[in-house]
């Protein structure tokens, strides 16, 4: 992570912090604005959040503080993202009142350039909508990428989920990966011989399907011809440049999930990149450090926008 924290202080990005009232939330906030990391953006109350800080013998000076009340001008933004599929600008209105969606109009916007959310950030039904998310993880210095909110994906999905991994994958580590599906417990699940064998053959099919889709489509991606069923075994045995793609989702909690099939190596992670923007999700259980190398990891993964504050 180091080498990503100095690309990261090359250029700054504007990140949204939509739950900043924790103590190691503030701290990592403060820390990326004094370390030139990021441009951190605070949602809430100015003086409650100020208050805080100075307990804590904080300085947020390099910070920006947005009340999300004082910004309904971004309603018809918002409205106009969610009209099509049928949703009414009073439902639109009530779903502002997410700090995930107020934060995700704010990139829309041009006022940010990524979102760092806290633990319960997908409450929100319009806010957590998958929209062709890819949701990644770091491991053991290479990256994971897992289908959010997609249990069964078809071949074309699975290709445009490898493909863009990659792009990722590359564009972190400074090199191209090798690309390596994987359907982590597909034996231990499936149970019975009869219902294993059948299972497995479709997943297998679906797999076939999108790896000649990504040559077809990336011909200068190296993909594994066979899909694997571990993880661990998968990164054990190949170099630092493998990705791995997990062929369905690991459900709510997928970093411990990821983490269970590493033999518990930690798990950095996990950032969400799509049509709604990027962000880092905080988990229960992440200390200051691990925020700011989350933090550091979303700013890389995201596009700069345009716009100011």
């Amino acid at each position: 992570m180091t080498e990503l924290r100095r690309r990261a202080a090359r250029s700054p990005k504007r990140i949204v912090f939509t739950e900043p009232g924790a103590d190691r939330v503030l701290r990592a906030a403060a820390r990326l604005g004094r370390e030139g990391l990021a441009h951190p953006v605070l949602l809430g109350d100015p003086g409650e959040l100020r208050a805080r800080a100075a307990r804590l013998g904080l300085s947020l000076a390099r910070l920006a503080f947005v009340r999300p009340e004082a910004r309904r001008d971004y309603l018809s933004l918002w409205h106009a993202r969610w009209a099509p599929r049928g949703v009414r600008e009073a439902e639109a209105a009530a779903s502002l009142d997410s700090p995930l969606a107020f934060a995700r109009v704010m990139v829309r916007a041009g006022d940010a350039d990524a979102i760092l959310a806290g633990p319960h950030a997908r409450d929100n039904v319009l806010a957590a909508l998958p929209g062709g998310r890819l949701r990644f993880f770091i491991v053991r210095a290479r990256l994971v990428a897992e289908p959010s909110g997609m249990a069964a994906p078809s071949s074309g999905e699975l290709a445009g989920i490898a493909i863009r991994a990659a792009a990722v994958a590359a564009f972190l580590k400074g090199s191209p990966p090798h690309v390596v599906f994987v359907a982590p417990g597909v034996q231990a699940s499936l149970g019975r011989r009869a219902r294993f064998s059948t299972a497995r053959e479709e997943i297998e099919a679906r797999t076939e399907e999108a790896i000649r889709t990504v040559r077809a489509r990336a011909d200068d991606l190296v993909v594994a011809d066979r899909l694997e069923v571990d993880l661990r075994w998968v990164f054990d045995r190949s170099d630092a440049d493998a990705c791995g793609v997990l062929t369905h989702s690991g459900g709510g909690n997928a970093r411990a999930w990821i983490g269970r099939l590493m033999d518990g190596s930690p798990v950095l992670g996990p950032v969400h990149t799509g049509p709604e923007g990027t962000w880092g999700e905080v988990s229960e259980g992440s200390d200051e450090e691990e925020i700011i190398d989350l933090a550091v990891l979303t700013a890389l993964a995201a596009p700069r926008t345009g716009g100011s504050l």
